[in-house]
């Protein structure tokens, strides 16, 4: 028993030694991960390429962490081996990973697919889901002012981000980095919980998303975050839900302890109204530019500041 008890310790011995001699040198041989890049630059000898092919392809891998309907961050990593410049779309979607999820309408009121078969993104209150969320990262900034409530909105403003042309965000990211933006939001879906940081959310192209081309048009402003949020998201629900602006106004908020508040402010449905018309003005005078101007080559990016 004696002797078996000093084979015991003389193992353990050896194991515990053995282990405090080879840890430093297993965590010496792992590579340690980088720091996310908060502030991404440009660099002009990167490779050039566009989000969501980048996506496709396995050069980019992305995904969304709401804070809540308003925003959230966006974490975009590169794959591959050489420096990226990413060209990011004027605005994009986000919507909740889910086990199965579904083929059917963006919005509820569109017949365009992504994802899963046999599920829709309005049939995800169902199975727990929360609302889509739509918007953008406003890397580079934008100096237009673009929308004004209360404003001069006469359709005289430029698009502020006009897809994969000049002004549309765009960045470079060195090979296996990743970088955090941040993202501004309006949800897409009204009934669908509100979104929250315990959820995490795959990036899908506007125009996979919708055909709606007010939508579109209002979710690049959304992205500058300039337009103020509850005016873009009573806007965004009269276009996604059908929600007169009277259900709007009507709408309540409940809070902890029972208390009950008006959602919407009368200031925001007003300035819905005026943000819906703007977006028309927008939508007209870009086609009214594009038949006087030639069209941007497929797959020719601006990469201009």
């Amino acid at each position: 028993m004696k002797f078996s008890n000093r084979v015991l310790i003389a193992g353990l011995m050896a194991g515990l030694l053995s282990s405090v001699c080879f840890t430093p040198l297993l965590e010496a041989e792992s590579p340690k991960r980088l720091p996310t890049i908060l502030k991404p630059s440009f660099d002009p000898d990167a490779k050039k390429v566009e989000f969501f092919e980048a996506t496709k392809a396995g050069s980019l891998e992305a995904w969304l962490i709401p804070e809540n309907e308003a925003g959230g961050f966006v974490f975009i990593e590169n794959k591959s081996d050489v420096p990226l410049t990413v060209q990011m779309p004027a605005a994009f979607v986000g919507v909740q990973n889910l086990k199965q999820f579904g083929n059917g309408n963006g919005n509820g009121n569109n017949n365009n697919n992504f994802g899963g078969p046999n599920q829709n993104t309005q049939n995800q209150g169902a199975n727990g889901g929360n609302q889509s969320v739509g918007g953008g990262t406003a890397q580079n900034g934008n100096n237009n002012n673009g929308f004004q409530p209360n404003g001069n909105n006469n359709g005289n403003n430029r698009q502020p981000n006009n897809f994969f042309g000049p002004g549309a965000p765009f960045f470079s990211i060195p090979p296996q980095r990743r970088v955090k933006l941040e993202f501004n939001s309006v949800c897409l879906n009204h009934g669908l919980k509100t979104p929250t940081r315990m959820n995490r959310y795959h990036l899908v192209s506007i125009d996979d998303y919708t055909n709606d081309e007010q939508l579109k048009e209002l979710l690049t402003w959304v992205a500058t975050g300039k337009v103020p949020q509850k005016t873009a998201q009573a806007a965004t629900w009269h276009l996604t839900d059908d929600m007169s602006y009277p259900q709007l106004a009507a709408k309540k908020e409940h809070h902890l302890g029972g208390a009950v508040s008006q959602f919407f402010h009368r200031s925001d449905i007003r300035q819905a109204k005026q943000l819906v018309e703007f977006v028309d003005q927008q939508i007209a005078q870009r086609k009214k530019e594009a038949k006087n101007s030639p069209q941007v080559a497929s797959g020719e990016y601006s990469f201009e500041k």
